[in-house]
């Protein structure tokens, strides 16, 4: 048995992929897998960086929050385009999608917070003040003069 051989065998048993699929699939399964994965290793770097900047609004803070808004969304955009070259492994493809947009979505979440944390969202009572309507007083004095 040869060493390629062997290693598609372990792949195969670590993997909990069926037999059915030809060698070729199975690696192209772990590759999408490590793909769909990837993004996670980012979110505790993307905290770390977030927590460093600090909750001041400055020219310095806003490039890394802008940053981590608009690198999830980008991402999860272009997911078709990120497993375009796994569409053989029908079924499976869209669980690496799902997961895939998962992790971006829990990426964007810790940005949204820091934005929120921030005060850039309006999330409070008094960032909607001027869409109130304006409350009208009739005051009315009674009384006799001294």
């Amino acid at each position: 048995m040869s060493i390629a051989a062997a290693n598609v065998a372990a792949a195969t048993n670590a993997s909990g992929a069926s037999s059915k699929l030809p060698p070729n699939e199975v690696l192209m399964s772990k590759k999408g897998w490590e793909i769909a994965k990837s993004p996670i290793k980012g979110i505790f770097m993307n905290a770390f960086i977030l927590w460093m900047i600090g909750s001041a609004i400055s020219i310095f803070t806003m490039p890394p929050v802008i940053y981590m808004v608009i690198g999830p969304i980008k991402a999860i955009l272009q997911t078709n385009a990120v497993f375009s070259r796994f569409e053989v492994l029908k079924r499976e493809v869209l669980l690496m999608k799902l997961t895939y947009i998962a992790i971006q979505l829990g990426l964007l979440s810790v940005a949204l917070y820091k934005c929120s944390s921030m005060g850039l969202l309006p999330i409070t009572q008094s960032d909607w003040l001027s869409s109130l309507p304006l409350k009208i007083n009739y005051d009315a004095v009674s009384g006799s003069q001294i």
